[in-house]
């Protein structure tokens, strides 16, 4: 008697004892002469013969990742950008489907820019657990100081692809390095200055760099303008704590956002009654300007970063 089966988008027919498969050449006839074996990217699954009920091993499982990092120097704005990454963090820790045995969250220090290229294949190799699990990148961050030409180190410089005027920065020919396996709804943000200016005076790093094709069909956010710390992801709103000196004082009060704002409007975001403010209160203050998101060299939305990061 024969037996059909559909399973996986895989289609094995066998009749009689004649046998013919189908499955894009991923499906091979087994030696043992009653079995096939499925051969390809997940190999393991064996189907028996009729009275045999389909075995399944060795599937890969998936785990995603969200690798966040901030340039950890001595540098004025140090603690705004080591708080907005750690502000992350906690908002996709605290998503209502986010599971630690599925999805891993990790802040990252560096010192210069090219080390992100030394950093990911590592932490992939230890997550694929020799193989066992298929790691995917569901998110990417970089916290830092940034211009045209991408985020800045400013003590140590970068060996891989320098850019040549400024070489605590990083060319294409170094961001084309990155090879991983990316979550189709993946992206790639860049929290520092300027990094999606497309008023024609800065190069619009992540337009350029959303036309590589490591990054093809992923999302790439940048600031429209430069950026600033606030308690929201979507408004500008600070205290003179935080503005005095090249650090500030009370980063440990409340969250922090690297949002981007406007020259001259630091005073109209100063809080004075507190961090905690209702819709209507926010609305006193600057709205944080956009990033631009580019996907495949094109401009495709412009938004805040609220939509996929808010601690409310």
């Amino acid at each position: 008697m024969g037996k059909e089966s559909f399973i996986g988008g895989d289609y094995i027919e066998t009749t009689g004892g004649a046998s013919k498969t189908y499955a894009g050449k991923n499906i091979e006839n087994s030696s043992l002469g009653n079995q096939f074996t499925q051969n390809g990217l997940d190999s393991g699954v064996t189907y028996g013969i009729n009275e045999e009920a389909p075995k399944i091993s060795g599937i890969k499982e998936d785990v995603f990742l969200f690798l966040l990092f901030f340039i950890d120097e001595d540098h004025k704005g140090k603690l705004m950008i080591s708080e907005a990454c750690q502000t992350r963090l906690k908002n996709i820790k605290k998503l209502s489907w986010y599971e630690d045995k599925k999805y891993k969250v990790f802040s990252i220090p560096i010192q210069s820019v090219d080390e992100i290229l030394e950093q990911i294949p590592l932490i992939i190799r230890k997550h694929s657990e020799n193989d066992k699990k298929r790691v995917v990148i569901a998110e990417i961050g970089v916290f830092s100081h940034a211009g045209g030409d991408g985020p800045i180190s400013y003590n140590k410089k970068v060996t891989i692809c320098p850019e040549p005027n400024y070489k605590q920065q990083m060319l294409m020919c170094g961001w084309e390095q990155i090879d991983v396996l990316w979550s189709p709804n993946g992206k790639f943000v860049f929290y520092g200055c300027n990094t999606g200016n497309n008023g024609g005076v800065f190069n619009n790093f992540v337009e350029n760099i959303s036309k590589l094709s490591n990054f093809k069909d992923i999302e790439i956010w940048g600031q429209s303008t430069s950026s600033f710390p606030s308690f929201y992801p979507d408004y500008r709103v600070t205290t003179i704590a935080r503005s005095t000196g090249s650090n500030g004082l009370g980063w440990d009060v409340g969250e922090t956002y690297q949002v981007a704002g406007n020259a001259g409007e630091g005073s109209k975001a100063i809080t004075y009654t507190g961090k905690d403010k209702t819709e209507e209160e926010l609305k006193k203050f600057p709205k944080a300007n956009n990033l631009n998101v580019y996907k495949n060299g094109a401009l495709i939305k412009s938004s805040h970063q609220g939509v996929f990061n808010d601690h409310r």
